[in-house]
């Protein structure tokens, strides 16, 4: 079976939705298609940083952390949530009638009514996580991986792409993750220590210095990771950049205006609203932030 997108999918579906309307279909269901549609490209962007996901890619998660962006990021109210996550449904349904999935990943999701409260990891829990031993090697790339986004708040297509070209070392020997219309990201002791892992200064220029796996391999052997460690809460990988802004960065004295900008948000407004905050924190200095992380790690 070729490996189609999601927004591909519903393109098809919004075509033949088009084609009816008038005739057997109302415009009404379509236009909210269309919105629900856009909030998908929304949730995807922020999500994974990227501009599509792959079918094949969809796990059981994705419809829970799309409901727990809206709820939570967005603050749509619960019926609103509710609306899009049917029609996220919807889309899936139709490529399973049209042979472009097996089957839906979504088929037995209830949508919880009320606003849940996204699990951010404080800084005792990530050192429970970075020490405990995974028992296969993928395990090991899954937690890596996660850490890896959860000290520099990087989104998972993001520390994918990264080559020997992203790292930069200053004149005092501190490493930054350099990337296009972003402000340099300091790469962090563990950040650093991860990389050392895969052996990243022996890379050639173009290759990629983080293995691959796939979103929901993180997600499936999160749950092992976070049992491993002791966490009673769920987490999945929608905690990551939320543990970096507030547990990495501001609880650490970085001010929000700079946490906005290493997030990669557009105002200031939605990384108070992200991060559930309405007071500035202290000024901070880089170096200092560095030498804390140094020394719990």
């Amino acid at each position: 079976m070729e490996n189609k997108t999601l927004f591909e999918l519903i393109a098809f579906h919004q075509n033949e939705m088009q084609d009816a309307v008038g005739n057997t279909r109302a415009i009404g269901p379509y236009k909210k298609h269309l919105l629900s549609a856009k909030k998908l490209e929304s949730f995807v962007k922020y999500q994974y940083n990227q501009q599509d996901i792959n079918l094949s890619d969809l796990q059981p998660e994705f419809i829970i952390d799309f409901e727990n962006y809206l709820l939570n990021v967005l603050n749509h109210q619960p019926n609103t949530v509710r609306q899009h996550s049917i029609d996220l449904k919807i889309f899936v349904n139709f490529g399973v009638q049209n042979n472009w999935l097996d089957a839906n990943p979504f088929k037995t999701h209830q949508t919880q009514y009320g606003k849940s409260k996204i699990t951010i990891l404080t800084m005792e829990k990530l050192v429970r996580v970075m020490a405990i031993k995974p028992t296969s090697e993928i395990m090991e790339i899954a937690k890596n991986l996660f850490l890896f986004q959860c000290f520099t708040g990087l989104g998972y297509a993001e520390i994918l792409s990264l080559t020997k070209t992203n790292i930069q070392v200053d004149k005092k020997g501190k490493h930054w993750i350099i990337l296009q219309d972003r402000i340099p990201i300091p790469l962090l002791p563990p950040a650093l220590k991860i990389l050392e892992k895969y052996n990243w200064q022996k890379k050639a220029e173009k290759k990629k210095l983080l293995p691959y796996i796939r979103s929901h391999s993180i997600n499936k052997y999160l749950i092992e990771i976070i049992a491993l460690a002791g966490i009673s809460k769920k987490v999945t990988v929608i905690v990551v950049r939320r543990t970096f802004g507030l547990t990495v960065a501001l609880n650490n004295g970085v001010p929000i205006e700079v946490v906005s900008k290493l997030l990669d948000h557009s105002n200031l407004t939605r990384t108070q609203e992200y991060l559930n905050l309405v007071d500035e924190c202290p000024l901070y200095d880089f170096n200092l932030l560095r030498k804390k992380i140094s020394e719990i790690f």
